[in-house]
């Protein structure tokens, strides 16, 4: 009985130190301390001494207010315990375990998160086919001045209104508009298309439906007289990541191992200029330069079949 005793206020302090895990539970506890230790010594003090030690315990919780307020206003995370970005390509890790979410979610909580420190990414969506990310491009198409948009198969020009207004502002010159696929005649494109076959989603359009796409997407383009403002290329590499830049918004969703595209989260950043934007824009110039005409390709595929 007399060892539970003698426990009892070893665990109450061990209880009270584990629940103090943020600054401002730190603030709270030594205060409470502090005044405790004002309070006893003042009952054992003469009166003018008594009075000093009260109007310190007042002063003192005076001081506490004003420092978390001023905290409050400027560093907030800071009364969570938390740490702001370390500098324009950081993000910033809230409270609670985003990684024990489901991908898409905690993706979209992480990026979420970020928006509000100061760097370059925006938010994120859970899927590349999420309707607020496709609200967000139809935002963008009608002012945009400059329009790359990189992907295997890029489901998001296959929407007539969204492929119609990029047509128009190329032909009326009000944006140059860059459209870039995989060459589904590459082996290094196959190569992707093939790991999505093996997956349990099985892509609803597939190398024969990308031939398709393409073929259309360049009659089309003949149709309207082939606007110099409005390119169609085929890179030729393994796809790892989709590009989509309007100005300076940029979108980009991996290519994850034998997983459609569709149901990758996508990320929004805006071109900072800062290291993280530009990587991605360096990048987008790279496929571009590298990437051949649409155009060249289907003709050298009929050249080769009537040729056999």
């Amino acid at each position: 009985m007399t060892a539970r005793k003698q426990s009892e206020p070893s665990s109450g302090r061990v209880d009270i130190i584990r629940a103090v895990e943020t600054p401002l539970g730190f603030f709270v506890l030594v205060v409470l301390v502090v005044e405790a230790i004002f309070g006893v010594a003042a009952s054992f003090s003469a009166s003018p001494h008594r009075s000093w030690l009260i109007i310190a315990m007042i002063v003192l919780i005076f001081c506490l207010v004003a420092i978390v307020a001023l905290l409050a206003c400027f560093r907030p995370e800071a009364l969570r315990g938390q740490r702001m970005p370390d500098g324009p390509g950081s993000i910033r890790k809230d409270a609670g375990d985003v990684t024990a979410q489901p991908p898409s979610m905690a993706a979209e909580a992480a990026i979420g998160n970020a928006g509000t420190g100061p760097m370059s990414m925006r938010r994120g969506y859970a899927r590349s086919q999420h309707p607020e990310f496709f609200a967000e491009v139809e935002r963008l198409v009608p002012k945009a001045k400059r329009i790359t948009l990189i992907a295997t198969g890029l489901n998001l020009i296959w929407e007539k209104h969204i492929l119609d207004m990029l047509l128009q502002r190329a032909q009326s010159g009000d944006a140059d508009v860059t459209i870039c696929l995989g060459n589904p005649f590459n082996p290094h494109v196959e190569d992707r298309l093939i790991e999505e076959e093996m997956g349990d989603n099985r892509p609803p359009v597939g190398r024969e439906g990308i031939i398709k796409n393409v073929e259309a997407l360049v009659e089309r383009l003949a149709r309207a007289g082939n606007p110099k403002r409005f390119r169609i290329l085929l890179f030729e590499h393994y796809p790892t990541f989709a590009t989509l830049i309007f100005d300076d918004e940029i979108f980009f969703y991996p290519y994850a191992y034998q997983l459609l595209g569709n149901l990758s989260p996508i990320f929004h950043l805006i071109n900072d200029s800062g290291e993280v934007a530009s990587f991605f824009v360096h990048n987008a110039d790279r496929i571009t330069a590298d990437s051949v005409p649409a155009q060249e390709v289907l003709q050298r595929k009929r050249t080769q079949a009537y040729s056999s």
